[in-house]
């Protein structure tokens, strides 16, 4: 259970279902596994809103963020930064977005 998430790069100011989906798409990041898989994602998003209702446009909004952030790193990674976002987004963005409502 998390007590705190410290991210200094991405420091702003967000809506908080901008930050939970993007923490939920990368929390499980160590060494070589750089994203949660979508059961995962779902599972955190879950435990989330177990404890701060996300209304439906909220959870939507999650997963859009949980979205960018890998294709960001993604994109990092085709200019030789990082490595497994480009799979990682090849098998899961789809589902992602269409999550996201998009």
């Amino acid at each position: 259970e998390p007590v705190a998430v410290h991210d200094w790069d991405s420091v702003g100011v967000k809506p908080e279902s901008t930050i939970v989906g993007a923490a939920a798409a990368v929390f499980v990041s160590f060494g070589t596994i750089v994203a949660a898989t979508i059961a995962q994602t779902a599972a955190f998003l879950e435990a989330y809103g177990s404890r701060r209702r996300l209304s439906s446009t909220q959870l939507e909004q999650a997963w859009a963020a949980g979205a960018w952030v890998l294709t960001f790193n993604a994109k990092k990674e085709s200019c030789g930064g990082g490595a497994g976002y480009l799979q990682v987004v090849e098998r899961d963005l789809e589902e992602r977005l269409r999550r996201a409502g998009a």
